[in-house]
């Protein structure tokens, strides 16, 4: 019954196809096949150029990678300490750890599940820049959202999604 929620969420579910699909990150078969190996894992995050979402090494000017360079250097090493609590056994304490992050750093993002990961935050990011105005200030919040009218396909996506939203909920 929750219609706007169901729309955000397939937005932001369609956001990681758009971003994560083989044309910019290119799937590492290794890794898919030995998910367990950390060792593997690690080798191949040191061999990539590029941002490593985990499905493999993204192109360099994939969406993700210039989001990951614009937005997440500056706070990658504080995350990674956040991050090694998710595989931890008592994961309230690692909820509680992403959520301080979020407070410490609730002006660069849009609600507190984006600090989640990189490939969470461009997903909930770009759901709001397709429901949302575009913003007028110059927080790194508003700036990841007016990062997406910096690329005119995701303009023209932006506005062929709100049409159908709007045409589908008079």
């Amino acid at each position: 019954q929750n219609k706007n929620g169901l729309i955000f969420t397939l937005i932001h579910e369609y956001a990681h196809l758009l971003t994560l699909n083989a044309d910019q990150v290119p799937p590492d078969i290794a890794v898919y096949k030995h998910p367990e190996d950390q060792n593997l894992y690690n080798k191949k995050v040191a061999a990539c150029a590029a941002y490593f979402p985990g499905e493999g090494c993204s192109k360099p000017n994939s969406y993700i990678n210039t989001f990951y360079n614009r937005f997440w250097v500056d706070i990658a090493d504080e995350w990674q300490k956040v991050d090694a609590f998710s595989s931890a056994d008592d994961q309230n304490r690692y909820y509680e750890k992403l959520y301080a992050f979020y407070k410490a750093h609730r002006d660069q993002f849009v609600d507190d599940y984006a600090v989640t990961n990189t490939s969470e935050d461009m997903a909930e990011t770009f759901a709001y820049f397709i429901l949302s105005p575009k913003p007028a200030g110059n927080s790194i919040k508003e700036q990841k959202l007016t990062f997406f009218y910096d690329y005119p396909e995701l303009i023209q996506l932006r506005a062929q999604i709100l049409e159908n939203v709007c045409a589908l909920n008079p």
